[in-house]
């Protein structure tokens, strides 16, 4: 199919799921300020997810709005203890404002994550992959 057509192509399957996480931004700009807040990731691949939350701080929308801003999205595999703990960077905010809240979606590009951790993240997506949650 010809580029442009609509089709959307993506080098990785994106899985829907429903994950309650922590999304975790550094401020530098504010010294060693962190922005730390509950998030629910909506959809996940091997290198980017799909995450939203609720309730920021109007303050907040000029800090995410600025491109590239690394990131780390922390959440519990189903049938796991051990959290598992993404870096990657944010390349899209889509806010939401209503009333003194701002809610947002973001688009997260993953790093490679280390050997463990990968480990874990494909095998969760193996997992997803055989119940039909995958999308392209």
């Amino acid at each position: 199919m010809a580029l442009g057509s609509g089709t959307e192509r993506r080098r990785y399957t994106r899985h829907r799921v429903s994950i309650e996480a922590r999304l975790k931004v550094p401020m530098p700009e504010h010294g060693s300020a962190t922005l730390l807040v509950k998030a629910m990731i909506e959809n996940l691949s091997l290198r980017g997810a799909k995450v939203f939350v609720r309730s920021l701080k109007k303050e907040h929308r000029t800090i995410l709005m600025r491109a590239r801003r690394q990131c780390f999205l922390t959440f519990t595999v189903p049938d796991s203890k051990l959290p598992l703990v993404l870096r990657g960077e944010i390349v899209w905010v889509d806010l939401r404002t209503e009333d003194r809240l701002v809610a947002a979606y973001f688009g997260i590009e993953l790093a490679e994550p280390a050997p463990d951790e990968s480990e874990r993240l494909v095998q969760f997506l193996q997992v997803l992959s055989s119940s039909g949650s995958g999308t392209h």
